[in-house]
């Protein structure tokens, strides 16, 4: 690089410091006393009008009062109280948050990975709740109400195979109006009694009905969940017929309704199902609600629900009752409920392949389980 070159390049960052000497901006004059106070009052201003804004917004959320009404909204909070009922063939948690069951752990069976298979985790409350309409135009469900009991909190209770015990729940809707839910476990069966009370309801319920509701769909246990929901559906029995909802499409709700009186309604997976029956009045009707999701792996889920809709007919005292069935797929267990429970069950087709495997097949495994009482090398000579 020559002479000139050098003395070009250094009168060009001379030029340029110059230029940005003269057109840089004037310095901030040091801020006084004064300008702390404003910049400290626009803070004060902004945050007050963020906290107004909030108390805006929650005066403009519904209070439970506005949800549920004037009877049932103080029940949405509350202490949640749980019990453990344990059978030598399950062990069940009962929640005072809807007054049901809240999980439900089978002590014979295990799942593909080794652990007890739980065929319900409502972690948030407990399922097995009533749906109803009120006199001051609400819709409640009791799944989110917190129920009074007499257990401690954590209590466990231990029934051998010939005990029992009974599990009252309570919502003291107002003075002389209760609604009574009462549960009775047996330590030798996987099916339970429910027993509803309305007392001096007439005032509170309203449109004649109310129904009892199961939403929880039952956990899958198998390693395979796209096997498993080849295998998972939600039937009905009404009228000599049976009404079945498969959710075979993702994402494709499915809904199933009958009219009149309903037997049971019963959802199922490969090897449990869980069974509402009606034990005192006719319902009303039935509805199945059902649905497909993706799972991760390219697996699939299949979620179903059950709906008794029942009549209400405004008495003092009204009571209804109900036998619930959370056990596996066993045909004789299923069988002794001599309501057609068994429709819930893969058999094949009815005048074919169903006689042949109910009076041939089944009695013959039962014969060579009883010599050789390991399932797999049963199914091996099969």
């Amino acid at each position: 690089m020559d002479r000139n070159t050098i003395i070009g390049f250094v009168l060009i960052a001379l030029i340029l410091m110059v230029w940005m000497s003269m057109n840089a901006p004037a310095p901030a004059p040091p801020m006084t006393a004064a300008d702390s106070a404003a910049v400290i009052r626009h803070h004060a201003d902004s945050l007050k009008q963020i906290s107004e804004a909030v108390r805006a917004a929650q005066a403009q959320a519904p209070s439970p009062t506005d949800t549920l009404g004037k009877f049932f909204g103080k029940f949405v909070t509350g202490a949640r109280k749980t019990l453990t009922i344990e059978t030598p063939l399950y062990r069940a948690t009962l929640s005072s948050k809807g007054g049901g069951i809240r999980t439900w752990e089978m002590k014979n069976f295990r799942t593909w990975d080794q652990h007890p298979v739980n065929l319900l985790d409502a972690p948030d409350g407990s399922d097995f709740s009533l749906l109803f309409s009120t006199s001051d135009g609400k819709v409640v469900n009791t799944k989110g109400l917190y129920f009074e009991n007499s257990f401690a909190d954590g209590q466990v209770v231990t029934l051998g195979e010939n005990d029992s015990v009974v599990v009252r729940y309570t919502l003291p809707v107002a003075d002389g109006s209760t609604l009574v839910k009462t549960l009775v476990f047996h330590g030798g069966s996987y099916a339970w009694d429910a027993h509803y009370s309305f007392e001096g309801m007439q005032g509170i319920l309203s449109n004649f009905e109310y129904q009892v509701v199961w939403e929880s769909p039952l956990r899958y246990n198998e390693e395979n969940s796209v096997d498993e929901s080849n295998h998972a559906k939600a039937g009905m029995f009404s009228g000599g017929e049976f009404t079945e909802a498969d959710a075979s499409d993702f994402d494709a709700r499915v809904h199933k309704a009958v009219s009149g009186r309903v037997s049971w309604v019963a959802a199922r997976n490969k090897y449990f199902m869980v069974a509402i029956i009606p034990g005192e009045k006719e319902s009303n009707g039935a509805e199945l609600d059902g649905i497909k999701h993706h799972m991760p792996d390219k697996g699939a889920k299949e979620d179903y629900s059950l709906t008794l809709k029942m009549p209400y007919t405004g008495k003092q005292v009204e009571t209804d009752r109900f036998t619930v069935y959370m056990g596996p797929l066993e045909f004789d267990v299923i069988k002794s409920f001599g309501i057609d429970l068994d429709k819930m069950m893969s058999l094949g087709f009815a005048w074919i392949v169903r006689p042949i495997a109910e009076y041939a097949i089944l009695p013959l495994f039962k014969v060579i389980h009883f010599v050789i009482p390991n399932y797999g090398f049963v199914l091996i000579i099969f």
